[in-house]
């Protein structure tokens, strides 16, 4: 049995931005904007698919940076103070 090779995530967010596009991936994305007529010609989607993508990306990114900053802060509280999470609410 062989060793399953794992990405870090870094590295799966540079093979996004640094690969090209798989064509199920491309095909997914370009569906709205080709249906909806967004694109002009094959150069325009191919522009929106990229900026779609390196969108995703970018958010995925700063979410996951937000979340390390926010877990650093309450690592530096729970020194001091208790610290309750509430991570959602029932009405």
């Amino acid at each position: 049995m062989k060793a399953q090779k794992t990405k870090s995530f870094s590295s799966l967010i540079a093979s996004l931005l640094l690969e090209p596009f798989t064509e199920p991936t491309y095909d997914n994305v370009a569906y709205g904007p080709r249906i909806h007529g967004f694109a002009r010609n094959k150069a325009d989607l191919v522009d929106i698919v990229e900026r779609a993508i390196c969108c995703s990306v970018i958010w995925i990114t700063s979410r996951t940076i937000s979340t390390a900053q926010i877990y650093e802060l309450i690592d530096e509280l729970r020194q001091t103070y208790a610290v309750l999470i509430v991570t959602h609410l029932i009405l």
